[in-house]
Parts: structure tokens; sequence; C-alpha cells
């Protein structure tokens, strides 16, 4: 199991922090982080591709892509 794959288990997570993660290419699914209300992907210079899930959740209040 990927560490991805784990936070469709993490359904209390309320933070993700990958800020200046040089490698991540894509987001995955978060849709099972049910209680997600911080993401932040600043820096993150490889990144093309976020699933719409991240920014489909009701309990996000911060979402950070500078």
């Amino acid at each position: 199991m990927s560490p991805f794959e784990l936070l469709q288990e993490l359904v209390n997570l309320e933070a993700i922090d990958l800020s200046e993660c040089k490698q991540l290419i894509n987001l995955p699914d978060l849709s099972g982080a049910l209680k997600l209300k911080q993401l932040r992907l600043s820096g993150c210079e490889n990144l093309c591709e976020v699933q719409s899930s991240a920014f489909s959740k009701d309990t996000l209040d911060t979402l950070l892509l500078d």
C-alpha cells in the first residue's frame, strides 16, 4: 500500500502539508479524508494534477497552491 493509499483510511485527518515536495507530480484522490480542513501544496514545482476531490470538501478552509 502506498502512502497516498493510506490517506483513504484517515477519515479524521484535518491537515496535509506537502509544501516544497519537489517530487510530487500528482495529488491522488483525497475523498477518504472526510474532515480535511487544510491542504498545503506551496512550492510543489512539479505538481501537474490535483484530483477534484481535493476541492469538493465542505470542510476545506485553507488551500495553498503558490
